[in-house]
């Protein structure tokens, strides 16, 4: 099975790399918590490293780790909650003969709870969750037309979670298309920018886990139509991961 080794070599670019970053970041995508309970009683933990990139600038990416939490607290309501978060790293330089650089680091994390179904005559699984998140992003550089040495985002994001997937045996796979309003705050320099206005967010994603009933292999991929008008700052908003998701269960 080649799934372990995709996972150990993503490990192993994380450790190397920690975090890369080509302008102050002011928003990036994250994983999305998809139990795809069966059963009352479930709770699902999955572990992950994950990769984000600026679309229209792939040479650059923001490498972290994440963890996702769920329960099935009824016959059709669950709660979910994540964190993930990201550390300094490299120094990036927009000129080879500038001294232009920039460090980043993040956090995200986020609370939900909603409705799930299970069909066990074809494995269909349909869930919908409501929920908020909070995220950080600080930035430090030295980049004289921003007017400042660090730029520091905070960013609130009530979001809608609807799924749609599959669950055959040690095989499953889900459609996520969440829909999310992100209000963000920026501190720039000494002193505070305005708020930027709010923005809609589609951010579909596609889940895929294959292994035993109770422990498997997950791999994720989340693109965030969220953008930037402003050419000195970044958005990373193509997301994926890889890791590993504990399903306990007495019903599987």
């Amino acid at each position: 099975m080649k799934s372990p080794s995709v996972t150990l070599f993503i490990l192993a670019v994380v450790i190397s790399m920690m975090y890369v970053a080509c302008s102050p970041v002011i928003y990036a995508t994250t994983g999305q918590n998809v139990p795809m309970f069966q059963a009352k009683g479930e709770v699902s933990v999955n572990a992950s490293i994950s990769a984000a990139v600026d679309a229209n600038e792939t040479d650059y990416v923001a490498l972290g780790l994440g963890i996702q939490a769920s329960a099935a607290v009824s016959s059709n309501v669950a709660v979910i909650g994540s964190f993930s978060g990201f550390k300094e790293g490299l120094i990036w330089e927009t000129d080879p003969a500038s001294e232009s650089e920039s460090y980043g680091s993040g956090m995200y994390g986020d609370l939900g709870v909603g409705l799930f179904k299970f069909n066990q005559a074809n494995g269909l699984i349909r869930e919908v969750f409501i929920g908020c998140g909070w995220g950080e992003i600080r930035n430090s550089y030295s980049i004289d037309e921003l007017g400042g040495d660090f730029l520091n985002v905070r960013f609130v994001k009530p979001f809608i979670q609807p799924t749609i997937g599959i669950s055959k045996g040690n095989f499953e796979l889900a459609f996520t298309p969440r829909i999310a309003l992100v209000s963000s705050k920026f501190n720039v320099g000494l002193g505070y920018a305005h708020d930027r206005k709010d923005k809609f967010v589609l951010e579909p994603g596609l889940t895929f886990r294959v292994g035993s009933s109770y422990l498997k292999f997950q791999y994720q991929f989340n693109y965030s139509t969220y953008s930037t008008e402003d050419v000195e700052l970044s958005a990373y908003n193509f997301y994926m991961s890889g890791g590993m998701c504990f399903m306990f269960s007495k019903h599987r």
